[in-house]
């Protein structure tokens, strides 16, 4: 079993690989026509992706984190970038 962290004064948020791993999966199955999703240089490997234009239609992510005090991390398409 994996472990997050999340310091709720930034975007920064750890997951394990594997979580990495399927939601690159899922971008590729729903959003392929996105810029950086397929093709040689990709946000998945370094790509960075500039300007609010370029990434208006990628969607916002939520992240459900179940427990003793469940929380929600939701992340606006401005406020995230995969490492």
């Amino acid at each position: 079993m994996g472990f997050f962290f999340t310091d709720s004064g930034t975007t920064l948020l750890l997951v394990p690989q594997i979580i990495l791993n399927q939601l690159q999966d899922t971008f590729k199955k729903v959003y392929p026509h996105l810029p950086g999703i397929s093709g040689s240089q990709t946000i998945f490997n370094g790509y960075c992706l500039l300007g609010d234009e370029i990434i208006k239609d990628y969607p916002d992510l939520q992240f459900d984190f179940p427990g003793k005090s469940s929380k929600i991390q939701r992340l606006t398409n401005i406020n995230y970038k995969l490492i």
